[in-house]
């Protein structure tokens, strides 16, 4: 009976342990690490817009059998037009 007593006090702090770390710790740790990384893709998006990157043609880019059959056909669902520079017919 004393064994079970102390084991389910031993439960139930480990429990409350837990938990506070969660709360306490790991919450405001996300938020941190969320607010940094914000900071920094935001500063990259405007470099990005003001410095847009050329299209360099290297022989296996825009290589296309056929179309792709979704939106124009000529770009992916990943593409960017930020990012993605169009090549310079």
């Amino acid at each position: 009976m004393f064994q079970l007593l102390i084991a389910i006090i031993c439960r139930v702090v480990t429990i409350e342990t837990w938990r506070k770390i969660s709360l306490f710790v790991a919450l405001p740790a996300c938020a941190i690490v969320g607010y940094v990384s914000l900071k920094e893709e935001f500063e990259h998006i405007h470099h990005v817009e003001h410095d847009p990157p050329t299209f360099t043609a290297y022989p296996y880019l825009h290589v296309r059998k056929r179309k792709f059959p979704y939106g124009d056909g000529d770009h992916t669902p990943f593409w960017n037009p930020i990012m993605n520079p169009e090549p310079e017919d």
